[in-house]
């Protein structure tokens, strides 16, 4: 922009008048004066009309710019012509910049988005400190009843099953819709917690797993089956443990 240029106009202007030319400029963040000084950096001039008794005399700015030069001061004195194609010239200048504005801004807006598309299991949960684990699991019968509803809290188990969830490739290119229409499924429902906070949701059901609470913010994976049957089996025997325990 144009916060470091001091412009002053003399003479009358044939393509805008003096209002609009200032007004651009300070649409430019630039500066308009009323004369010259020591901040003036570009005196712009106009039409001026030619006596035909006195002839032509130099504006008392042109004059007042014309002896700043030559006391040193970085002042350019530029014809309205000039003035017109320095715009012009600043124009290309910003609507370039724009351009790989816009396109440097797309480029970060896609990897963010990329990033949360890739899963909320982005940033791993060993990192995460999760201590205690609300785990259910719910028939997948037209009943629904839930069969398991328990807290794991050992460091050990705790420990594994995150690890198995790191291990899920929980990416962009699995990601899909809905649940292809898969019915009978028991579902796997995973809290994770980090004392009193709750840190994430995962609910299995099938080879799909959802994650998120808010259904509006749920993003849904396709995973191999075969990633899912180590951690489905160690959840099976904690919950047969836990009904055997409740049963005694």
């Amino acid at each position: 922009m144009l916060e470091n240029e001091y412009f002053v106009f003399t003479g009358t202007l044939t393509t805008m008048t003096r209002k609009q030319a200032q007004a651009i400029i300070s649409g430019l963040e630039g500066h308009n004066q009323s004369s010259v000084t020591k901040k003036t950096t570009r005196l712009v001039t106009g039409y001026f009309p030619i006596d035909l008794i006195k002839g032509y005399s130099p504006s008392r700015k042109l004059t007042e710019a014309e002896q700043a030069i030559e006391l040193g001061q970085p002042l350019i004195i530029m014809s309205e012509k000039e003035f017109v194609d320095f715009l012009v010239q600043f124009f290309q200048l910003l609507s370039n910049g724009l351009k790989k504005i816009i396109a440097f801004s797309s480029i970060v807006l896609l990897a963010i988005f990329g990033l949360v598309a890739c899963g909320t299991n982005s940033k791993k949960l060993s990192k995460e400190n999760i201590d205690r684990i609300h785990f259910t699991i719910t028939n997948g019968s037209n009943y629904q009843f839930q069969e398991t509803d328990m807290n794991i809290k050992e460091k050990e188990m705790v420990s594994s099953i995150v690890d198995y969830l790191d291990e899920l490739d929980l990416s962009k290119k699995n990601e899909v819709k809905d649940t292809g229409g898969l019915v009978g499924a028991d579902t796997y429902t995973l809290d994770l917690n980090r004392g009193t906070k709750f840190v994430r949701r995962y609910m299995i059901y099938g080879d799909y797993i959802t994650i998120g609470k808010d259904k509006k913010q749920q993003v849904i994976y396709k995973v191999k089956h075969d990633k899912l049957s180590d951690l489905l089996k160690t959840l099976d025997n904690l919950a047969e443990a836990n009904n055997d325990k409740e049963e005694e």
